[in-house]
């Protein structure tokens, strides 16, 4: 007698990836990919760790509050002010890396990285002010 293995349909890889709770959200899933499009716009701010600093701290503060947001009940108050704060963090974030962009183009313009940071940090100040309990004014 053989002990064989039961044959799955799918190769080990996407069996065992885990998906997080989060992802279903569009608004998340554009927050972290602001996450990784601030990371790599690090060589231009070498000069200004400062800067760097801020919105690395906005874009986690942006990422918590919409993790509070989306824990909370469905239409409760706490859920409606951190999707209010998320946004509120997101539009820090776009006023940092516009100036970082507006640099960037001046002395570089031919590199697309400040450019694309930039666009993924507008997609999700899109869809965060999409949100309820985002009133945009």
């Amino acid at each position: 007698m053989t002990f064989r293995l039961p044959v799955h349909p799918l190769p080990p890889p996407y069996r065992l990836r885990r998906i997080r709770k989060l992802d279903r959200f569009p608004a998340y899933r554009a927050a972290v990919a602001a996450q990784e499009a601030i990371s790599k716009l690090a060589p231009h701010w070498k000069q200004d760790p400062l800067t760097a600093q801020r919105a690395h701290e906005a874009c986690a503060m942006m990422r918590r509050a919409l993790v509070a947001g989306f824990h909370s009940p469905i239409g409760s108050a706490v859920r409606h002010a951190e999707h209010r704060n998320a946004w509120h963090a997101a539009r820090r974030l776009d006023a940092l890396v516009s100036r970082t962009v507006q640099r960037a183009a001046r002395y570089t313009p031919s590199d697309p990285v400040p450019r694309l940071a930039q666009r993924a940090i507008d997609r999700a100040d899109v869809l965060i002010a999409a949100l309820p309990g985002v009133e945009l004014m």
